[in-house]
């Protein structure tokens, strides 16, 4: 997706041009955005990504853990004991829903 996304120079690439054929609208919104820097819809969609995670699913998360848990986040990620777990999962969860938007959940 980084041809779509954050594509640096003119060269074929098959993904650009079957997302462009998909959603020409889209392809050409990404390539006005990154007309002066390439990877500038990367980073808003990190910003954006970052945001949702430690603004609003840390918020979530912390009503739901005792204030000696410490918890993190990073990017998209929450670090946490394992014991909550399910807290995370059911942060995670309830963010996607009054978002209206699915959040893939993976632990590790």
């Amino acid at each position: 997706m980084r041809d779509v996304f954050a594509k640096k120079g003119r060269y074929p690439s098959l993904v650009e041009d079957a997302f462009k054929d998909n959603w020409p609208t889209v392809f050409k919104y990404i390539g006005s955005v990154n007309r002066h820097d390439h990877k500038k819809m990367l980073i808003a969609l990190q910003t954006i990504e970052a945001r949702l995670v430690s603004g609003k699913v840390c918020g979530r998360l912390a009503d739901r853990i005792t204030p000696d848990v410490g918890f993190f986040s990073v990017h998209d990620c929450v670090a946490l004991p394992d014991s909550y777990r399910a807290a995370a999962h059911d942060a995670f969860s309830d963010v996607s829903h009054q978002l209206e938007f699915p959040l893939r959940v993976e632990t590790k």
